[in-house]
């Protein structure tokens, strides 16, 4: 898990939240919930369904998985992975993107 957060899921992650989500839906200095919003839908649809079929994949292989077990994972797990994801995150994330200083 450390070798898929140092290699693949941080820099992604950097890059995301400094450069690709702020040009998708930048924020005023006084956030509306419309801009929450878009913000929030950007985040759990780019950015997590990328988190969940890269983490499915990349953890089946690095556990000596083959490329079917991989996609096999995917098709098995990502589905409820999402939706565990979509019950929390975007209230977690609307006070993130609302409260916390984007440079943060």
């Amino acid at each position: 898990m450390g070798l898929f957060g140092l290699a693949m899921y941080g820099p992604f992650c950097c890059y995301w939240y400094t450069k690709w989500l702020p040009r998708l839906a930048p924020l005023s200095s006084k956030p509306t919930f419309k801009e929450l919003g878009i913000k929030i839908l950007y985040d759990e649809t780019l950015e997590s369904s990328a988190f969940y079929i890269s983490f499915l994949y990349t953890m089946t292989r690095l556990e000596g998985g083959s490329h079917e077990d991989g996609t096999f994972k995917i098709k098995r797990d990502f589905l409820r992975c999402y939706l565990a994801d979509l019950s929390i995150w975007p209230i977690i994330q609307f006070a993130n993107f609302r409260f916390a200083a984007p440079h943060l």
